[in-house]
């Protein structure tokens, strides 16, 4: 319900074109809730098993998981889950 308010905004967006998929497959990930990222292994393991996408995945970093991947040293440069800043409502929406 909450997108059709926004709908007029939506349909002026252009996020994926932003992030150069718009011809392409690709997945969202999202993650900030504690019993995933409060952990190392088990965030060190999440990101693990996404290496192995075979596709491009868009990460918009929520501070709460940031934090967690600098506190336990894990960089995401170089790989196929390069973090972005958050995003909006309407862009996780359309992405």
């Amino acid at each position: 319900m909450m997108f059709l308010f926004f709908e007029e905004k939506a349909e002026k967006n252009n996020i994926v074109d932003k992030l150069g998929l718009s011809d392409q497959k690709f997945a969202v990930l999202t993650t900030h809730r504690a019993e995933n990222v409060d952990y190392s292994y088990k965030l060190r393991s999440l990101f693990s098993a996404i290496q192995a996408a075979q596709i491009p995945i868009v990460f918009p970093v929520h501070p709460r998981t940031r934090q967690r991947l600098r506190a336990n040293n894990i960089s995401l440069e170089n790989t196929c889950v390069p973090p972005i800043d958050p995003i909006s409502y309407i862009d996780a929406c359309l992405a």
